[in-house]
């Protein structure tokens, strides 16, 4: 999964847990007097710092709202993030995109990024003339009718409620990962002819079941949450055999190798395959340990 998605998953899991919050606080499971004064966490230089919480909650009812602004904070962070991640992914006006559920999602976060931009906590509609009609992503039942919305303040039932913009949030993550994994933008590519071209194989061997299981040793993370695009895995797969002088083995007989490992094959949005409990290593660092990534990443 590319920086993109990634930064989609993110926001996507900061705004469910600012929903987790606002419903525990509502049943009194999280409590005013439960909020500490003062709290000490670890750092990353592994020191402990403690910080003091500058919060006077007189009763549950003043928790409930300093959450509700939880809310209503991570709501605009990730309408800002998501229209940046796929600005950066997709090319052209999100009213010129052919897709049309792809166009959906795009329009709706321009709509929703210019909103937000002007007052992050209490936006009101920013729609502009081109903008004002409506726009679906029938793969998670969304919709945001633009047409009358400029200028009136921004309800969630505008678009169907959270639970909805959730859907949209995890359509755009896995729509994202795809199309980066499948499509990589020009200005990603490798600069020379002499870089894209594959090497011819060396010796004319075809890959076999045992070349499988070294690719997933070498290539690939395994685990309950790790998941690829199915075209995604088998580009890597014959760009490695090319690198092992090797041919490689039609995507089928690929495919039914992972299925004889007891990975399986799942179709998601659109009819596109995924492969659950494989993920694809870093190129750039393939035995670097999962622990080990960036901070900023927060994974």
């Amino acid at each position: 999964m590319g920086p993109a998605a990634i930064n989609i998953q993110m926001v996507r899991e900061n705004l469910a847990l600012a929903i987790a919050f606002w419903a525990a606080a509502q049943r009194g499971v999280i409590t005013s007097a439960s909020v500490p004064a003062k709290t000490a966490f670890k750092s990353i230089t592994n020191d402990f710092l403690e910080v003091e919480t500058p919060l006077e909650l007189a009763d549950n009812r003043e928790l409930v709202r300093c959450v509700s602004n939880q809310i209503r904070s991570a709501f605009a962070f990730s309408a800002i993030q998501t229209y940046r991640s796929l600005e950066k992914t997709y090319r052209g006006s999100p009213l010129q995109e052919p897709d049309p559920n792809l166009r959906g999602a795009r329009c709706s976060f321009y709509v929703l990024n210019k909103t937000v931009a002007q007052n992050l906590l209490s936006p009101v509609w920013v729609c502009p003339p081109d903008y004002r009609t409506r726009f679906e992503v029938r793969d998670v039942a969304f919709c945001l009718d633009a047409a009358t919305l400029d200028g009136k303040e921004v309800f969630w039932d505008d678009f169907g409620g959270l639970q909805n913009y959730l859907a949209l949030l995890e359509y755009c993550c896995l729509r994202v990962a795809e199309d980066t994994t499948i499509q990589p933008k020009e200005d990603e590519q490798p600069e020379t002819e002499a870089q894209v071209a594959q090497p011819p194989p060396r010796n004319g061997r075809i890959s076999t079941v045992a070349d499988v299981v070294t690719y997933i040793l070498e290539r690939c993370r395994v685990g309950d949450e790790e998941k690829v695009i199915a075209k995604g895995i088998y580009q890597d797969y014959a760009s490695w055999c090319h690198l092992r002088g090797e041919e490689p083995l039609a995507q089928r007989s690929f495919g039914m190798q992972l299925t004889a490992q007891g990975f399986q094959r799942q179709r998601r949005g659109k009819g596109r395959h995924w492969w659950m409990g494989l993920g694809l290593r870093p190129q750039e660092t393939p035995y670097s340990d999962s622990g080990n990534r960036p901070f900023l990443h927060g994974r």
